[in-house]
């Protein structure tokens, strides 16, 4: 899963390892104190090296620190940040490095048989580059004690940058190649069948055990799950070959996920979470399979709501409903489309109430017609919008699942960058209200 760039929407982004940066920088050390005596021919060009490498640390992690304060995350480092963050780590091990600059040190570079202009930098005797390496060191000790703050302190949607970016470097061929070969072999596609293939896909992935390194869960936890119901979707062959492991694995995987009308959702925050935090704890093969799981769940999705051949769930098998399905939705789909015709004057209320805050908005057309909202964000804050439909949600008032109106409102607005941010945001403005409401 490497790649030299990226690009998000026009911008490319050139992604380095700054990981492998600081332990080169840090093998780089640990090298050089060991260093023969017999070896002194190589003592300036080895120390000219090693400022480049501080010189290159040092500037990655000003961009690091940079893209953090941004919301923007890349890479996990995997360092010990407890270590690594303290100066006289660093300056520890060039002990030997400036007793042997400092020799050299009375005569200019020049006699050595040396002449340097290394990254901008003209060095006139050996301490001089001694100084730049010490000062570059203690910078990024700095900046390594900020990154780790920064890390601690990030909200959860940082997380959920870096596993876009992280899946976005997986390849999905191969997932679609097996989800097809799994869907010729099934023949008639139903829903239940799908809701099947959901539960094994989950359970193939919880027995290899890559969320380990989570906290043991609680028996409470444990007692939550439904086996009942995963048992229901599995062959007896299959659930008889389930680890005696498997019931803690199922409660740690709660932690990551939701459910809506039979539809399991990742939580992509908390699960990129946890590749940052223990990515370099996995295989590279636990690696795929945590974003192919993901990618599967995806496939399974796309075809537990585009009808083809697909029982929609007993609660939206309407005729209103099916012309509202989320892949009905093209640009000309007014809004009104989602909701239930009985409830259109108070959805027309809500939108007008946006309107002034709306741009690039026919001013004639009636509000109810509307299919685009471009919000001025300086003027309305998302958080308003979600609390207006949620507002209404709570009501009943939709004909489609909440993740329909995420799928429409993620095309046909500019709400929010992540279509899984929209859908848990409106999930959590739907329970305030319903919360609100029972306490009244």
């Amino acid at each position: 899963m490497n790649q030299e760039k990226i690009v998000l929407g026009e911008q490319e982004t050139p992604v380095l390892s700054l990981r492998k940066k600081l332990v080169g920088q840090d093998d780089g050390l640990n090298v050089y104190s060991k260093l023969e005596k017999d070896e002194e021919e190589i003592l300036i060009p080895f120390t000219v090296s090693l400022f480049i490498t501080s010189e290159k640390s040092k500037i990655m992690l000003r961009k690091y620190v940079s893209d953090l304060k941004k919301g923007v995350c890349w890479e996990s480092l995997g360092i010990d940040f407890g270590q690594m963050s303290k100066k006289d780590y660093w300056l520890g091990k060039c002990v030997k490095l400036k007793r042997d600059m400092e020799a050299m040190g009375a005569v200019p570079m020049k006699a050595h048989g040396f002449e340097c202009n290394v990254m901008g930098f003209k060095p006139e005797t050996t301490m001089d580059l001694y100084h730049a390496i010490e000062a570059n060191l203690v910078e990024i000790a700095e900046l390594i004690g900020e990154t780790d703050r920064l890390l601690m302190a990030a909200p959860l949607s940082l997380y959920g940058h870096y596993y876009r970016y992280q899946k976005s470097l997986c390849d999905p061929q191969p997932v679609a190649e097996a989800h097809g070969h799994w869907k010729r072999d099934v023949g008639s596609l139903t829903y239940d069948l799908l809701k099947d293939r959901q539960v094994f896909v989950v359970t193939e992935f919880l027995k290899q055990k890559i969320l380990r390194h989570t906290l043991a869960p609680s028996e409470r936890e444990i007692g939550e799950v439904n086996f009942e119901e995963i048992k229901k979707h599995l062959s007896k062959e299959s659930w008889d070959r389930l680890p005696d492991e498997f019931p803690k694995c199922c409660a740690r995987f709660h932690r990551f996920v939701s459910w809506e009308d039979g539809i399991l959702r990742l939580d992509h925050d908390q699960w990129g979470n946890y590749l940052f935090q223990f990515f370099h704890q996995l295989t590279p093969e636990e690696r795929q399979a945590f974003i192919e799981l993901d990618l599967m769940l995806e496939q399974i999705h796309e075809d537990m709501q585009q009808g083809r051949g697909v029982a929609l769930p007993d609660a939206l098998a309407t005729p209103d409903a099916e012309k509202a399905s989320a892949k009905s939705f093209d640009t000309d789909t007014p809004l009104s489309a989602l909701f239930r015709e009985s409830h259109h004057e108070q959805l027309g209320r809500i939108i007008e109430s946006w309107r002034p805050c709306l741009m690039d908005t026919d001013p004639d057309k009636e509000a109810l017609q509307l299919s685009t909202f471009h919000f001025d964000l300086n003027q309305i804050q998302p958080s308003t919008v979600y609390l207006d439909f949620a507002r209404l949600i709570s009501l009943g008032t939709l004909m489609v699942p909440m993740s329909n109106l995420a799928t429409y409102m993620f095309s046909h607005s500019n709400l929010s960058k992540s279509e899984n941010a929209l859908y848990v945001q409106l999930k959590r403005y739907k329970k305030m209200c319903e919360q609100t409401r029972k306490k009244s």
